[in-house]
């Protein structure tokens, strides 16, 4: 038996092998899953696993933007942004977005992932010192790690910590040209926990000792307000796969900073750009987020009123306290990665579909349940995800 036959049987004695589950067709968020098992014979359920908030990715006026977008470009842009792949409509993406975010300047990236990947080693190299949040995104380790910087983690959402490692790094050396940066790394609301950050206090903390704060705004990007301007955010990475219901990333920031990653980053530099449709659909799906804040006010008393029951029917534990703050991510732990599947199942079986995070996505010993909320649930859908929870938890 071969060591990757033994590291693949050795993730699934421990629970952790990873399988895909294709849906075969959605509406709203009611979808038709196949089953591996019995192919052809869809199951019926509500997905409560989905990042898409504000229930845009399916929205028919974001469609017939698409489809205009691809009879004015075509489909593909035939090139990296660099050569010859930017465009007309990418451009006023990324001034519309800018203008959203109140952030002078705006580049669009592929994805969130190739983001983080390509800003950080732009931004920072082997002089530099990297302060990141324990719980970062994957993408964010990876970027830090591609820059070389010296990097150093302080505990979740720990100011304290924070603060006392800010205290402990050298003095910046004698003549340096230019100055070695200091970089605050953390998400505006973490995925795993629900939990938001507290960008006013990280801000002071980072023009305090001369940082500079590179925040990924993934999960709070249409959910809550744009970061004020007075926060001093250096590098704002705003991924559109979640709350717009598209593809690809903007990070914006100062004229300077935008244009250092465009000349600078790897990614961006060696990547085909996205197609000049998506920008299309992009710049629909900007105008629906400004004219319809309901989503945003459902999406968000969806995530009070389930926080409350989850409360009330004893749902939550003492370790795993609710976050002050309800969010449209709600987690529940669960003993062992083999129990978090096992539920999966049972939860399935009554018509909710919801997500199982196990090692390495969380910590060892720390997997569970996540429920992810959309504007387009209803209050009953909500009831019934409830009462299939306390039926098998």
């Amino acid at each position: 038996m071969t060591h990757n036959t033994d590291s693949l049987e050795h993730l699934k004695a421990q629970g952790l092998l990873r399988w895909r589950t294709p849906w075969m067709a959605r509406e709203g968020v009611k979808v038709q899953l196949d089953q591996p098992d019995h192919p052809g014979h869809p199951v019926s359920a509500l997905c409560f696993c989905s990042n898409d908030y504000l229930g845009l990715a399916s929205d028919p006026r974001l469609q017939a933007a698409m489809i205009e977008g691809m009879k004015r470009y075509g489909l593909g842009s035939g090139a990296s942004p660099l050569i010859s792949g930017y465009c007309t409509a990418q451009a006023h993406f990324e001034h519309a977005m800018a203008a959203h975010l109140h952030r002078e300047r705006a580049l669009f990236f592929n994805s969130g992932y190739m983001a983080n990947l390509g800003v950080l080693p732009a931004l920072a190299n082997r002089h530099s010192w990297i302060l990141s949040d324990k719980l970062c995104h994957a993408s964010l380790l990876d970027g830090i790690a591609l820059s070389r910087a010296r990097h150093l983690r302080y505990h979740h959402q720990d100011l304290h910590h924070l603060e006392s490692l800010l205290k402990k790094l050298p003095p910046q050396p004698l003549h340096h040209t230019p100055p070695v940066p200091i970089w605050i790394v953390t998400e505006s609301c973490f995925s795993m926990q629900g939990d938001l950050t507290p960008l006013p206090e990280i801000a002071a903390l980072a023009a305090q000792y001369g940082a500079k704060l590179l925040v990924d705004d993934a999960h709070g990007f249409g959910i809550l307000n744009p970061p004020s301007p007075a926060y001093p955010i250096t590098c704002l990475v705003t991924p559109l796969g979640k709350s717009l219901g598209l593809m690809g990333a903007m990070v914006s920031g100062s004229n300077l900073l935008i244009e250092r990653i465009l000349q600078t980053s790897r990614p961006y530099r060696y990547s085909t750009a996205l197609p000049p449709a998506l920008a299309i659909a992009g710049l629909k799906a900007l105008e629906i987020l400004a004219h319809e804040p309901w989503r945003q006010t459902t999406v968000l008393a969806h995530a009070r009123y389930l926080q409350t029951q989850l409360q009330q029917r004893g749902l939550f534990t003492a370790k795993s306290p609710p976050p002050q703050i309800p969010m449209p991510i709600c987690i529940l732990p669960i003993p062992s990665p083999h129990h978090a599947q096992s539920l999966q199942h049972q939860l399935l079986e009554r018509g909710v579909w919801v997500a199982v995070i196990r090692p390495p996505t969380v910590p060892l010993h720390q997997s569970c349940i996540r429920i992810s909320l959309s504007a387009l649930h209803t209050h009953a859908e909500l009831d019934l995800l409830l009462a299939a929870l306390q039926a098998v938890l």
